[in-house]
C-alpha cells in the first residue's frame, strides 16, 4: 500500500500539481542556470539556459508552484513581458523533482515614435518639406541629425530613430518623392503639438483653364480660424476669404503677362496662432 501511495504522489509531481517530493526522493540539487539577460520589447530575444547537475530533464515555469509551464529542455525562450519576470527551472528524473533555480529576465519598453507627415510624402521640384518626429526618446534623422524636426528638399528615403533611456530603439522611414505633375509648393509649419499641423502654400499657378494649377488655394488641416488676403504689386486688395476651401482664380483682369502678388495668412488651431506673408506668381 505504501508503494501505491508513493506512485500517486510521483504522478502528481510529474504533472505539475506543485508537490515537492524531494524528501521522498532524497536531495536533488538544483540545475545550474546561466544569468538572465535584458531585452528590448522590439529587439531580438535570446534563450535563457540551464544544465542539470544530477541528470533528468529540465522544465521551465513562470511560478514557484510549477503550474505555468513555458519551456522544456536546456533552453527556454523568454516571453515578451515588459518588466522583470522570474523563471523557475527544475530537473525531473524518475518522477523526482530537483530544487529550483531562478533566472530573472528584464524586458524594457521601446520608445513610441510618430512621424508627420506620414510616408510617402510628395513635393514639387525645388520645394521643401518639414518632417517632424514625436517621441519620448532622443530623435535622430539619418544617424546624424539630432532634432525632432528636419527640412528636406531632395527626394529619397530618410530614416528616423528614437532611443530611450534603456537604449531601446524604434525606427521608421519616410519616403520623399518629387511630384512631377504639379508646380512647386512652399512648405511651412502652422503649429506642432502631439499630432502636428501643417499648411502647404503653392508659389505659383496658371489660370488658363487647362485643368492643371488653374487656381491658388493653400492646403490646410481643420482650423479654428483662417483668413487669407491677397494684394497686387500696388498694395490693392484683390482677394480675401475666411474659408480655407475657397480658391482664388486670379481675378477678372487678364493682363496677358505674369504677375506677382503678396498673400497674408492668419490661422489658429488649439489656441496656437500662425501668421505668414509670402509671394505667389500668377503665370500667364
Amino acid at each position: 500500500m505504501k508503494a501505491i501511495l508513493l506512485t500517486c504522489l510521483i504522478l502528481k509531481s510529474t504533472f505539475s500539481f506543485g508537490f515537492n517530493i524531494a524528501d521522498t526522493c532524497g536531495y536533488f540539487p538544483a540545475p545550474h542556470a546561466e544569468p538572465g539577460n535584458d531585452f528590448c520589447e522590439n529587439g531580438q530575444f535570446y534563450d535563457i539556459a540551464a544544465l542539470p547537475t544530477s541528470g533528468g530533464e529540465l522544465f521551465w515555469y513562470l511560478d514557484e508552484d510549477y503550474t505555468n509551464l513555458v519551456g522544456v529542455g536546456s533552453f527556454c525562450t523568454p516571453l515578451n513581458i515588459i518588466g522583470t519576470t522570474t523563471y523557475y527551472v527544475v530537473a525531473v528524473d524518475n518522477g523526482c523533482i530537483s530544487e529550483p533555480s531562478t533566472v530573472n529576465v528584464i524586458v524594457y519598453p521601446a520608445p513610441d515614435l510618430f512621424v508627420t507627415p506620414s510616408s510617402p510624402v510628395s513635393i514639387n521640384s525645388g520645394a521643401t518639406v518639414i518632417l517632424t518626429a514625436f517621441s519620448g526618446g532622443t530623435v535622430t534623422w539619418n544617424d546624424s541629425i539630432y532634432s525632432n524636426s528636419v527640412i528636406f528638399s531632395e527626394p529619397g528615403t530618410y530614416t528616423v530613430s528614437a532611443t530611450n533611456e534603456w537604449g531601446c530603439v524604434t525606427q521608421d522611414t519616410v519616403i520623399v518623392k518629387i511630384n512631377e505633375e504639379n508646380i512647386g509648393m512652399d512648405t511651412l509649419t502652422l503649429a506642432q503639438d502631439s499630432i502636428g499641423y501643417f499648411i502647404y502654400v503653392p508659389n505659383c499657378f496658371t489660370p488658363n483653364n487647362d485643368g492643371v494649377n488653374d487656381f491658388f488655394m493653400p492646403i490646410t488641416p481643420e482650423l479654428d480660424y483662417y483668413s487669407i488676403s491677397i494684394y497686387n504689386r500696388w498694395g490693392k486688395l484683390v482677394f480675401q476669404s475666411n474659408n480655407r476651401n475657397e480658391a482664388w482664380e486670379g481675378g477678372e483682369n487678364y493682363l496677358g503677362t505674369s504677375e506677382t502678388y503678396t498673400y497674408q495668412i492668419s490661422a489658429r488651431k488649439k489656441n496656437q496662432l500662425f501668421e505668414r506673408t509670402g509671394n505667389i506668381t500668377l503665370v500667364r
